[in-house]
């Protein structure tokens, strides 16, 4: 390679004049290399031929484009420039990290079948808070099964700026339990709020994982007992288990006796007098009295 500038860094001639040779005979290889020699300095005042350097890889070998990305040698270039190039040749990564206005970063950030999960995640590390969930949101919009993992996985990795309550409204809106669940388990050890537990012991009852709502209800005591009892009876599930430990350790026995009769779960109640809690048998008995129970049930 000849030498382009001489002891003091200073061009020996004038770079566009050499480029524009090059291009007048269609030598992008040629060009490029010279290029990649030249601009080894990064100075701002050469960031037009940093661009130039992109344009015409991306124009004709986007993959050399790519491995100058690589290189990050460059940083002056006209980002919204190649950003755009970029997106036109289908390099929506490098595309979203290129952008700088947020209505450019929202049309392309959608193509996550695309872009490096990584890359996505970083890209929301310069957001405010009210980008990121603006973001949040449009990528569960566009779709909300194949993203609603990479949303929780952001969602947890910038817990200190997005509040949590606004990041589980995102993803609860598109019925996303998984990516839900994701978030809380990751958010659950380092708050006391009863609302972020409830939202824990719903997504959980739904994904029927009842031994992790169990386990809530009888280790921590953030949660709010009564809603939680009322969502468990309302939502008539599978197993009773977390139902009945709730009740027994708060005292709804009345409650939790009437719900087990009324859904015909008979068994249900003599597994908790025998294997729970045989104390509770008199206000269990004088309650299934009170609703009519056939008396040699009883018995």
């Amino acid at each position: 390679m000849i030498s382009v500038r001489d002891s003091s860094g200073n061009p020996k001639t004038p770079l566009e004049g050499i480029v524009q040779v090059f291009l007048e005979f269609h030598k992008v290889q040629e060009t490029t290399a010279f290029l990649l020699e030249a601009l080894k300095g990064n100075l701002a005042h050469e960031g037009h031929l940093q661009t130039k350097l992109f344009q015409i890889n991306l124009q004709t070998n986007p993959n050399v484009a790519e491995g100058i990305f690589q290189l990050n040698m460059c940083t002056h270039y006209d980002k919204d420039a190649v950003a755009k190039m970029c997106e036109q040749v289908g390099m929506y990564g490098r595309a979203l990290q290129n952008y700088t206005h947020l209505e450019d970063s929202k049309r392309v950030m959608i193509n996550t079948h695309a872009i490096a999960s990584e890359i996505m995640i970083e890209f929301f590390g310069k957001l405010s808070e009210e980008d990121s969930l603006t973001c949040l949101y449009e990528l569960m919009r566009s779709n909300p099964r194949a993203n609603g993992a990479l949303c929780a996985e952001v969602a947890v990795k910038y817990s200190n700026k997005i509040d949590a309550k606004k990041s589980i409204q995102v993803l609860e809106s598109f019925g996303v339990n998984d990516g839900l669940l994701h978030f809380l388990c990751n958010v659950l050890p380092h708050t006391d709020d009863p609302e972020i537990y409830f939202k824990y012991i719903e997504a959980c009852a739904r994904l029927n994982r009842f031994s992790d709502v169990e386990k809530v209800i009888k280790e921590t005591s953030y949660y709010d007992p009564e809603r939680v009892k009322n969502f468990l009876m309302e939502g008539k599930f599978a197993d009773p288990r977390p139902l009945i430990y709730l009740c027994d350790m708060h005292g709804y026995i009345e409650d939790l006796t009437k719900y087990l009769f009324q859904t015909k779960q008979q068994k249900c109640i003599e597994i908790y007098l025998f294997k729970v809690n045989s104390s509770a048998a008199p206000k269990v008995l004088g309650t299934l009295l009170n609703l009519d129970c056939d008396e040699n049930y009883i018995r």
